[in-house]
């Protein structure tokens, strides 16, 4: 992909879509295969705001039996089999483990009735699926084996547990980034950095936007029969310019974050602790549960939602933030975790409903496809308010099937749920991933090496000539072809889009200080960036992991000078 903003503004387009997250890339790649003339535009980089706050589960709905909701668990096993499906390189099934307790919400005879309807209403999950992505049946376990599984559990009464599977994204921001590569291959015109400034209206119907490159600072107009607003926190505010009096839909947030931490409980499962805040669901009014999930030979922890009333660009999460979720979980489980414990902090805003139940906010349940020609008389602008990650496709083609019909278009439905996403054609197993990579680069084994295979699938040739991967990068060769890779074909334009969003190595703990000079020096030649220009990014790189809590690992005493590594 390469960035041309002044393509934008030379093409009059179907649908300009407006917002780089999950949802508004799906939005592009759906609109993209149904033979609509697409452009896409992200105010920041690619995923950079809630679609990068990610637990990282895909998952198919079953705590929705609680709220009496068959039809969303339906929703949510058929998306889960998509992403299952059509990236198998990069979601793979994982287990959870809930403990039971003496009540009859969370005790073992409901947990079975609710494995076995989930099994039934999902009786088709595994159609379609790799042999190592097929999701076993739900089952029941004692409650000595819970307790070998977390001999910390403080919670009382214990009478059993209960393990099902969902999916787990190895690499959420990748995910994102193959949806757009995807729409991008069926003509869309893309771009990050480009803000939205106002949405265009003469007579009632939308024209398109007035865009501003963020990198550059130049204004253009881009023209667009219809617009698709799907800037999630900033979808109200987006639309207000549209209107010549207050929108009839104003939004709500929540607050959300996730920790990633050194792995917590020796186990391949994602185990479920009770928090001691109130269940939001219709047939259990008991404390709601946090997960902790095995990632990357590390543990993320979430999710926490805490009511927030100010602007999208306000948002941050503080020390207070940090210390009361670490406080809430320790209380739930012995783990004593500190704020020095945390590798990673994601954060972001999510839509909440009107009021509050058991003195907590209520996260909004369903998304929205809002029609304004309807709701506030301004033809061809829609709003997608996505809520969750994994039916950002399905709430996507709800949105184009709008835009279709209304543009007066066939109404075909497209089938995208069918369709691999790069990377996951001819998909056999992560072994077999692993292996071809190992021939490829002449060795095997490593951390790196899983989580390179995992991303790129089958296009790992592609990236490996592309990244130009040289075993005289010594043990940094894949981290330094996942940079170039980065900056040649995924767009990124900044530091911290490589080191936050392009590669896991910070998330992890494994960013170094020489990674974060290296990468500085490469971007600057590649985008021949300024002296000045590069002293900035590096500061700025800094600050952005400062504000993800993450720490860089010291530079090597002995080790050689950034420059020398830069190719």
């Amino acid at each position: 992909m390469i960035r041309d903003p002044h393509s934008l503004a030379n093409t009059g387009f179907d649908v300009l879509v407006i917002g780089g997250g999950i949802h508004g890339a799906c939005v592009a790649r759906e609109a993209a295969r149904a033979g609509l003339c697409t452009a896409l535009v992200e105010r920041g980089d690619f995923g950079s705001g809630t679609s990068h706050n990610s637990l990282k589960i895909v998952h198919g709905g079953l705590r929705y039996l609680q709220h009496l909701d068959l039809a969303r668990t339906r929703e949510s096993v058929r998306e889960r089999s998509f992403w299952l499906r059509s990236a198998p390189h990069l979601v793979r099934p994982l287990g959870f483990l809930m403990p039971l307790h003496d009540h009859l919400t969370r005790g073992p005879l409901a947990l079975w009735a609710g494995l076995r309807t989930h099994e039934l209403i999902g009786r088709d999950r595994n159609r379609g699926l790799a042999d190592d992505r097929r999701l076993p049946r739900g089952q029941l376990i004692s409650a000595d084996e819970v307790k070998k599984i977390m001999p910390g559990l403080k919670n009382e009464h214990l009478t059993g547990g209960a393990i099902w599977y969902d999916g787990q994204m190895l690499d959420a921001d990748r995910l994102l980034m193959i949806c757009i590569e995807d729409a991008v291959a069926r003509g869309a015109v893309v771009s990050n950095y480009v803000s939205a400034q106002r949405i265009a209206v003469k007579d009632g119907k939308v024209q398109g936007a007035e865009l501003e490159d963020a990198l550059s600072g130049e204004r253009f107009f881009a023209r667009a029969a219809r617009v698709v607003n799907a800037a999630g926190p900033w979808a109200g505010e987006l639309a207000q310019s549209a209107f010549k009096q207050p929108a009839t839909t104003q939004l709500r947030h929540t607050k959300n974050m996730n920790l990633i931490v050194p792995q917590v409980i020796a186990s391949e499962l994602a185990v479920g602790v009770k928090s001691r805040r109130r269940s939001d669901s219709l047939l259990d009014a008991s404390n709601r549960l946090f997960f902790i999930t095995p990632w990357r030979g590390m543990s993320v922890i979430g999710t926490t939602h805490v009511p927030y009333a100010g602007t999208a660009d306000a948002c941050r999460f503080e020390a207070d933030d940090v210390e009361g979720f670490l406080a809430e979980i320790n209380a739930a489980y012995a783990f004593g975790l500190t704020p020095d414990d945390v590798c990673y902090c994601y954060g972001g805003l999510t839509p909440a409903d009107d009021g509050h139940r058991h003195g907590e906010p209520r996260r909004a349940k369903r998304g929205a496809i809002i029609d304004h020609g309807a709701s506030d008389r301004v033809a061809g602008l829609f709003s997608l308010i996505g809520i969750k990650y994994t039916t950002a496709r399905l709430s996507a083609e709800q949105a184009v099937d709008s835009v279709v019909r209304s543009l007066g278009c066939s109404d075909a439905r497209r089938q995208t749920r069918d369709l691999e996403l790069p990377g996951g054609a001819a998909y056999e197993s992560q072994a077999a991933l692993e292996a071809r990579l190992a021939d490829a680069i002449g060795t095997s084994g490593g951390a790196e090496q899983e989580a390179f295979a995992a991303t790129f699938g089958a296009d790992i040739d592609a990236a490996l000539k592309l990244g130009a991967w040289s075993p005289a990068d010594g043990e940094d060769a894949l981290f330094r072809c996942r940079v170039r890779y980065a900056v040649r074909r995924e767009m990124a334009q900044r530091l911290e889009d490589v080191v936050i969003r392009r590669s896991d190595r910070l998330a992890r703990g494994r960013l170094s200080e020489q990674d974060l000079l290296w990468a500085g020096d490469f971007m600057a030649r590649e985008l021949d960036w300024t002296p000045a220009r590069q002293r900035d990014e590096l500061e700025a790189a800094r600050r952005a992991a400062t504000r993800h809590w993450a720490k860089l690992r010291p530079m090597a005493e002995s080790a050689p000078s950034a420059a020398s590594h830069a190719g």
